[in-house]
């Protein structure tokens, strides 16, 4: 079973992107400067080729991981959570996902869309993946059972 890689896609490295006087992405019929060429994309035409555009001597490399770097955050699986996530409060889509620091062990939210990263900063409860999805799923004029959060005068 061949293992896929996850790799960042580029213009430079894409089939469909013809260099002569200008950058020419025959799939989409637009031009591009050479920064958008270089700029990380998430084309649905992307077909990679291992040759540069840019430099025709060049072939693709893939980086090394840095192994500190390797496995910091991990996927936590569905049957760790107990609540429901509510949709990202900026796109509104409802693809957050929990995921758990591998060194820390501390759980951030993360919209698959927007990217739009939530924690939470309480040491007593930012390792419990339940506890910080019901802090996520507040919205500003809902009522909250849970008063142990609330300052006393």
């Amino acid at each position: 079973m061949k293992r896929m890689i996850k790799m960042n896609q580029y213009c430079r490295y894409c089939s469909n992107c013809i260099y002569g006087d200008v950058f020419y992405c025959d799939e989409k019929e637009i031009t591009m400067n050479e920064e958008e060429v270089k700029r990380s994309n998430k084309c649905k035409y992307f077909q990679f080729c291992e040759i540069d555009v840019i430099d025709q001597n060049r072939t693709y490399k893939p980086r090394k991981m840095n192994k500190k770097a390797k496995g910091e955050m991990k996927m936590i699986s569905k049957q760790e959570i107990n609540v429901g996530i509510k949709p990202c409060p900026f796109c509104g889509k409802n693809e957050m996902f929990a995921v758990k620091g591998i060194l820390g062990g501390i759980v951030m939210l993360k919209c698959n869309s927007c990217r739009f990263i939530f924690s939470v900063d309480d040491k007593r409860i930012d390792k419990d993946v339940n506890e910080v999805i019901k802090r996520f799923n507040r919205r500003a004029g809902e009522r909250h059972e849970d008063k142990s959060d609330q300052k006393t005068n």
